[in-house]
């Protein structure tokens, strides 16, 4: 027990380990590590490439720290900042995190505009096809979204084909050379989002919600993203001060 806690600690530093490095950090001969690493791989808590054969963190590891927040100060500290926004945008916001391939939204704040889209407080949506997921999974560890998405010897409903994960992959690409997660109707017909990654405010590179809003498509101007980037880039970091 002492040894598989020690090893998750690893991720704190580590985006991904292999059996080599958790038998020299553990002490231990390299077929224990591998037996550690199988074990906690059958509960969830890591995951493994396929190809290169490296672990990242797993489904449980990732929900468990969501689960870990308390949701409600979550909402009460995110209710000012989202409302502020939404009367910049004039548009639809929410903040949501990621629990295993699901973004729920926490806390929303709707706008009162004749053609808008209601509050999302509550919903869930896969991951994959909202901005709010890929502004999370952007910046999650490779290894991780590939298990997430192409588990070895799994066919459910939950793994993506090839082509499609290639997408996911290309899509993912570039919001982290943007900044910023798109959604075209992916989720909804009629309906796009933009998003950005929030922050852990003890780890600048570790995402632990994201921010977004969202509108009719017929309001989704191209020439607004720049702009509305911004607003949300300044929210995110107001709410990664919160103890996540």
């Amino acid at each position: 027990m002492d040894n598989a806690l020690r090893l998750l600690l690893m991720f704190r530093t580590e985006r991904t380990v292999r059996v080599s490095q958790v038998a020299k950090y553990l002490d231990v001969a390299p077929s224990t590590a591998h037996r550690l690493l199988a074990m906690l791989q059958h509960h969830k808590f890591v995951a493994q490439n396929v190809e290169s054969k490296a672990y990242g963190p797993g489904e449980a590891l990732v929900d468990l720290g969501v689960s870990l927040l308390d949701l409600s100060d979550m909402r009460l500290w995110a209710r000012p900042h989202l409302a502020a926004l939404a009367a910049k945008l004039d548009e639809t916001v929410a903040v949501g995190v990621l629990r295993g391939m699901t973004l729920t939204f926490v806390e929303s704040v709707e706008v009162q505009r004749a053609l808008r889209v209601g509050t999302l407080r509550g919903a869930n949506y896969p991951a994959h096809i909202t901005a709010g997921g890929k502004a999370i999974l952007a910046f999650l560890p490779a290894d991780t979204v590939s298990a997430m998405y192409q588990p070895a010897g799994r066919t459910d409903a939950a793994r993506l084909s090839a082509a499609d994960f290639d997408t996911l992959i290309g899509e993912l690409a570039a919001v982290r050379k943007t900044g910023y997660a798109t959604n075209y109707g992916q989720s909804d017909d009629g309906i796009g989002a933009l998003a950005v990654p929030v922050w852990s405010a003890t780890n600048e590179h570790e995402p632990v919600a994201s921010v977004c809003v969202s509108m009719p498509l017929s309001r989704y101007d191209q020439a607004d993203i720049p702009s509305v980037v911004e607003e949300l880039k300044s929210t995110a970091q107001q709410l990664g001060r919160f103890s996540m």
